[in-house]
């Protein structure tokens, strides 16, 4: 049986106008984790239809997971400008700040206009992540807390044994805010989830500082 990527180059093939069935294969291969040829077809998708905020989107993303963070934030600035209230434009530009640049200013702000565009009833821990442990990182603490709180009340109790380490960073923002009783409650809220080792050296910590 002929596979999808068949198809769609026989698209092509026959449209070689229409920015969508670019975007759309560029789509697939990015699926299938070929990104060299994915940023190829989104390349074409966007000389087809400039300033189109998906596309642009995706693109960036390609280049971001291929380490082309510059290239992938030129293109991501230039989309911001047509669509400063773009959730998703902003997500991906708080990622390459935080995990590629370490820049945790920007990515803290590109995180907030992200989650300033959320959909109402359309929760989203990735960008709500990105804030808290970028203000964590700058020493925000008060702002971090609040962060990663709202981010754990949306949890049911299993996801807590995939995501102990907020509770550890809870615990450590506490920490530095010299409020060791409620840096306990957290470490040990930790431990109950996974034997962790943050957990165990900042319990160790905040039992010397008491």
């Amino acid at each position: 049986s002929y596979s999808a990527k068949y198809y769609y180059q026989k698209a092509l093939e026959i449209d070689k106008k229409s920015f969508e069935l670019y975007f759309n294969y560029g789509n697939f291969l990015k699926d299938s984790k070929k990104y060299p040829e994915a940023e190829k077809q989104y390349e074409i998708s966007n000389q087809l239809q400039p300033n189109h905020s998906s596309v642009m989107g995706n693109y960036a993303l390609v280049l971001m997971i291929q380490d082309k963070n510059e290239e992938a934030k030129k293109l991501l600035y230039k989309a911001i400008k047509n669509s400063p209230n773009d959730f998703e434009l902003n997500l991906i530009l708080a990622k390459i700040f935080f995990s590629k640049d370490k820049n945790y200013k920007e990515a803290e702000y590109f995180a907030s206009k992200a989650l300033a565009n959320l959909v109402v009833g359309k929760p989203n821990t990735t960008a709500l992540s990105i804030r808290a442990n970028s203000r964590m990182l700058t020493q925000q603490y008060r702002n971090a807390i609040d962060d990663y709180l709202e981010i754990i009340g949306k949890f049911s109790k299993s996801d807590f044994d995939d995501n102990y380490d907020i509770l550890s960073n809870i615990g450590y923002c506490y920490l530095d805010l010299e409020e060791y009783d409620n840096a306990e409650q957290y470490f040990e809220q930790c431990l109950e989830h996974h034997n962790e080792i943050d957990a165990l050296l900042g319990m160790s910590i905040e039992k010397k500082k008491k």
